[in-house]
């Protein structure tokens, strides 16, 4: 099998954890046998290739280039979503975006789909009047429905994130053939190392969607804990960055120590045993599974598909609210003084995600597109 995996064109120059994810997903194909390329161009020739891999719904205007090509072309395109819960990426526009973000967000009237189509202008500007017509990239939900009723297979991490397509697109998502393909997670090698019973790490890069202020305006409720951020700034969201470095400057518990690479964060929260993740919306967050693989207790924005893989050691808060915050973080110290009894080991549901389950998820959904059957 000969597999093309397309992604967004400036993959290279602002990376992300789809690219990680398009990567895994290469190299776990590789290693059962079959030829995986990479591309960022929309019009990359399809010759020789048996099936086409193409990501993001949230972000339509390239894969259903893509797969209108592929349709040309006979090869089968398979989605992979990674889609968020449409009411959450609501509540963040209208609560917690900033800067340029937050124009955006005034001028859509804070409707998701709008947002994300008049994101995709500038994109579509530059690629120039024989890719595309404006017109149809603003049109976030119809290119979503083209891509849901089109594509041969649609890959998601989850069955919640299943539900969550055909409670945000009605209609043409009970259209499309599902598979469920989770993410790639490693667990990491087994250990032991004493616990900072005063450490409570926040992982994440710097930027409104991740939503460290609300970690930061209650740090001081917690005076016996440390709060360290892990994560670089992003130079997309400067307004942010500076106010979160102001107010970790006024804080006499809370630190920043920048980007880490996966061993320097590992080693790190296998220290630590509360991890706070106050992002608005994740699909599954690499470094929430990372904190449970090493036996932390984990407080989380309620909007992500976690649950469905563990709700052991998780307590879930409201991101929008600080005090659902301050009190999910409140009873999670309170079990760890009482003596946690749940500490340690990592969650059955992530054997889900180790890499060999993945890579026959995936081959079976890539292979039945092939095929022509149903996932």
């Amino acid at each position: 099998m000969h597999v093309l995996l397309h992604i967004r064109g400036n993959a290279e120059s602002k990376p992300g954890g789809d690219y990680n994810l398009l990567k895994s997903f290469a190299g776990l194909l590789r290693q059962r046998g079959h030829q995986a390329d990479i591309t960022l161009d929309c019009a990359a020739s399809l010759t020789g290739y048996d099936a086409v891999l193409s990501i993001n719904l949230d972000s339509p205007y390239e894969p259903a280039l893509m797969l209108d090509r592929a349709q040309r072309q006979g090869v089968p395109l398979c989605l992979y979503c990674l889609h968020h819960p449409l009411p959450a990426f609501a509540a963040y526009l209208r609560h917690g975006s900033t800067g340029a973000r937050r124009l955006a967000a005034a001028l859509s009237g804070c409707d998701p789909q709008r947002y994300l189509g008049l994101l995709a202008v500038p994109r579509v500007l530059l690629a120039g009047p024989e890719r595309w017509r404006c017109w149809r990239a603003l049109n976030t939900r119809r290119l979503q429905e083209r891509l849901l009723t089109g594509a041969a297979a649609v890959l998601v991490s989850s069955r919640l994130e299943r539900e969550q397509i055909i409670a945000d697109l009605p209609g043409c998502a009970e259209q499309a053939r599902f598979a469920v393909v989770p993410h790639v997670f490693e667990s990491p090698p087994a250990g032991h190392q004493e616990k900072d019973r005063s450490l409570i790490v926040c992982p994440g890069r710097i930027e409104s969607r991740k939503n460290q202020l609300t970690i930061l305006a209650i740090v001081e409720r917690f005076p016996r804990h440390r709060f360290v951020f892990v994560g670089g700034l992003n130079p997309a969201e400067r307004g942010y960055c500076r106010r979160f470095q102001a107010a970790i400057s006024r804080s006499a518990n809370a630190s920043h120590v920048g980007g880490m690479d996966l061993a320097g964060f590992r080693a790190l929260i296998r220290t630590a045993v509360v991890v706070v993740s106050a992002s608005w919306f994740e699909v599954v967050s690499l470094s929430e599974l990372d904190a449970l693989a090493q036996g932390c207790r984990l407080v989380a924005g309620c909007n992500s598909y976690l649950r469905e893989f563990t709700t052991r050691r998780v307590a879930f808060f409201d991101p929008a609210s600080q005090e659902s915050l301050a009190d999910s973080l409140s009873r999670t110290i309170a079990y760890i003084e009482e003596g946690d009894r749940e500490a340690g080991g990592s969650p059955a549901g992530l054997q889900e995600m180790e890499p060999d389950t993945v890579a026959r998820s995936l081959e079976d959904a890539l292979q039945g597109a092939i095929k022509g059957r149903s996932p």
